[in-house]
């Protein structure tokens, strides 16, 4: 579990961001903790699941959007890099190790290729589409 709790450490400071900049109040904090370390947990096993690492994606996909909405809310603009980047980049790296050990899943590239899209990741989408012809080379046009 060593593992889980030096991922947990390295959002933390995003977190404390959230708190101070007032987009998520400490309970949350520590709910969205809590369930992450369960996520974490699941990922880490020597046989994951696929759906271990959507159900991650889609919980933190989930907590990028509250965030989104109380930024709309309250008109807070900053800390766009100190907050929801690391998370999307987190996502980044875990999609990265899905397409490792299920590279046929046609529908996790689509989830990683939208995901980066709409965060405007142009070096890690290009990183990407060159993985994804590499390894599907006949399949690229009519899946996307």
């Amino acid at each position: 579990m060593e593992i889980v709790d030096q991922e947990i450490e390295k959002l933390l400071p995003t977190f404390r961001a959230a708190i101070h900049c007032e987009l998520l109040d400490e309970e949350e904090v520590k709910d969205i903790v809590r369930k992450r370390k369960k996520a974490e947990g699941k990922l880490i096993k020597r046989e994951a699941e696929i759906r271990d690492f959507i159900d991650f994606v889609y919980m933190d996909t989930m907590i990028i959007k509250l965030i989104t909405k109380r930024r709309l809310k309250s008109q807070y603009k900053e800390k766009l890099a100190e907050i929801e980047y690391p998370i999307v980049d987190r996502l980044n790296r875990l999609l990265k190790r899905a397409h490792r050990l299920w590279p046929q899943d046609m529908n996790l590239w689509q989830t990683h290729i939208s995901l980066l899209e709409k965060w405007n990741k142009r070096t890690q989408l290009s990183k990407l589409y060159e993985e994804l012809v590499a390894m599907h080379p006949n399949n690229v046009n009519g899946s996307l």
